[in-house]
């Protein structure tokens, strides 16, 4: 998924207002330049979630994403449903390889953000640098709370694509502080 074991990432970031701060970034385990588990890119989990901009959910957080992760442990098919979108894009970008896609993402699939993180924490693969195909784990006062990931990094702003934002899928941008 990202270029190297060094340079790979996943990160967890802080929000405030339309800026990052607070940043970590979790790696996941990658090789170049692909994953060796799963051959597949960041350029895959990317192009997946691109294609996924615009997408809404239904009533009480329902969508494709929690139906069809809801068939692996710890994920809720109704959940909020922001982590199962970035563990989806990743199922789909290994070509619906579950241990390829657990394999990159530190652990297992999890809905809840605060797991998935403490996955790569506890891989301790972080720094604070967002790269192209990352996860980003957005915190506020009560702590972790949404994730998505980067699809682009130019000079001061980050980009991503991020699942249940505003009960849909969308590209955003955050200054780095």
């Amino acid at each position: 998924l990202f270029r190297s074991l060094e340079d790979a990432g996943v990160a967890a970031i802080g929000l405030t207002g339309s800026t990052y701060n607070d940043m970590v970034m979790y790696e996941p385990p990658m090789n170049l330049p692909y994953n060796t588990l799963g051959k597949y890119a960041a350029e895959d989990v990317v192009r997946i979630a691109r294609g996924e901009v615009g997408y809404h959910e239904g009533s009480n957080n329902h969508t494709k994403y929690g139906d069809e992760m809801s068939q692996f442990p710890e994920m809720d098919r109704n959940a909020p449903w922001c982590d199962a979108f970035v563990d989806w894009c990743h199922y789909h970008a290994s070509g619906c390889d579950a241990d390829s896609a657990q394999y990159t993402l530190c652990g297992a699939f999890d809905d809840y953000t605060v797991t998935s993180a403490s996955y790569f924490k506890r891989e301790g693969r972080y720094d604070r640098t967002p790269k192209y195909g990352d996860q980003v784990f957005f915190r506020n006062s009560g702590g972790i709370c949404h994730t998505g990931i980067v699809v682009g990094v130019d000079g001061d702003t980050v980009r991503t694509i991020e699942g249940n934002k505003s009960d849909a899928v969308r590209e955003c941008s955050y200054r780095l502080s």
